[in-house]
Parts: structure tokens; sequence; C-alpha cells
């Protein structure tokens, strides 16, 4: 009479949902009994907004059959970012400008303009440029995401978010160390690690960001030289001559 009780018990055990880890280099990640919501305000603290963001910094591009250096000057809103590129001459080599919908680059040495959708920025990496909105990457809009779901290692949070964004936060400190894209392409840069944070006026950023393309064959490092804390009035204007025609 006790075997139906038996196998009864094997199959509620065997359908019983079990915590699924999750490895993610060297971070064994496990579901996390907390509130996904809560714990990311608690990250966030209190910092008051940065709404515009300026800097300066070298860049190292590296891909198959590539690998090209530059200076970078940029300034950023949450909806614009305007890269001005200088090469290892010292010379003013282009300029993009990255908007919601489009990327829009100004090659000065080359003397020719092109607009691409958002989608397709990566096929700009051809001429050694890559565009991103540099606030939206450096100091994420919290408020306009939502989290999924929550991981946790002995060293950090993991959250996922509805667009499928994943962002890895240190438990000790609160400082985003990893954030990745869901992208569909092999080529395009999904992968974004930080490091070696600094403190500008309460605002901690990364001096180091590196950024991975979806197959790890790609790479751009960038170092962080200085920034410039919420600038009043950022221009950004590519100054296109009138004679040059910009190519879509």
């Amino acid at each position: 009479m006790r075997y139906p009780a038996l196998i009864l018990l094997i199959a509620i055990t065997a359908c019983s949902p079990r915590a699924v880890s999750i490895e993610e280099g060297d971070e064994v990640f496990v579901p996390s009994q907390r509130n996904p919501t809560e714990v990311l305000e608690q990250i966030q603290g209190q910092q008051p907004p940065l709404h515009t963001l300026g800097g300066r910094g070298r860049v190292q591009l590296s891909s198959p059959g590539n690998t090209d250096r530059s200076a970078v000057l940029f300034i950023s809103d949450r909806e614009r970012t305007l890269l001005t590129f200088r090469n290892s001459l010292g010379i003013e080599a282009g300029k993009l400008l990255v908007e919601p919908d489009s990327v829009t680059l100004y090659n000065r040495i080359d003397q020719y303009a092109r607009r691409v959708s958002t989608s397709d920025q990566d096929a700009l990496l051809e001429s050694g440029f890559y565009a991103v909105n540099m606030l939206s990457v450096l100091s994420p809009d919290m408020e306009e995401r939502s989290p999924r779901s929550l991981h946790e290692s002995a060293e950090s949070w993991r959250f996922t978010f509805d667009d499928h964004t994943r962002m890895f936060f240190s438990r000790d400190t609160g400082e985003l160390t990893r954030m990745e894209f869901r992208v569909m392409s092999p080529v395009a840069f999904s992968t974004y690690l930080f490091a070696n944070r600094m403190d500008e006026q309460h605002y901690y950023l990364p001096r180091n960001i590196q950024i991975l393309s979806n197959d790890r064959r790609s790479n751009i490092f960038i170092t962080i030289q200085s920034y410039d804390i919420n600038p009043s009035n950022p221009q950004f204007d590519l100054n296109i001559p009138s004679s040059i025609t910009i190519f879509r």
C-alpha cells in the first residue's frame, strides 16, 4: 500500500522547480529571493540626475585585419552624442552624430558624409568609426527600464530587463561592471565592460571601457582621460560644408 504514495512522492519531487545556476566567467549565479526593483533602487541610491556628459579619451579598435588608434572628444545627452576623432598625428579625422534613429558620419579627411540607420551603424566600422550614445552607456537611465529577473553570485547582481538587456553590478560597491545587449548580428557590438571608476563631482564613472562584438572577434578599448559633468550649452553640430552631399 505504500508504493503508490512513494511513486507520487518521486513524481512530485521530479516535477518541482529547481534553482538553475548560470555561469558567467568565474562567477556562478543563482536566482535571487530579493525583489529586483527594490535591489535596483538601493543600488541607484540618491545620486542627482546626469543630463549631459562630455569628455575626452583614447580609443583602440581591433577587428579582423584592422587595428586603429585615435583620440576622441565627446558630448552626449540622452538623445544625441557627438564624437570627434583625431588620428595619431593629431589631425581631426571625422565626426559622428548619433541620434535615436540615425548615425551621421562626416569624414573630414576624405571629405564625404554618410547617414545610416541606427540598426546599420556597424557598417561604419570599415571607416574606423563606431557610434554609441556615450551617456546611455556610461550612466544608464534606470527609470526607463523594468527588471524582469534577478540572479546573484557572491560578488555580483545580475539583472535581466524587459528588453533582454543584462546588467551586472558589484554587490560591494553598487558599481555597474558589465552590460550586455541582445543583438542578432555576430559582428554587432553587444557587451560593455567597465573598470577603474573615478569620482567626478560625486558621479562614479569608469575610466576604462571595453566593448566586445557578439562573435568576440572585434574589440574597442576606450580610456577616458577626463570628464565634463553637465556642461552648459552643449553643441551637436557636425559643421558639414554646404558643398558636401550627405549620402544615405
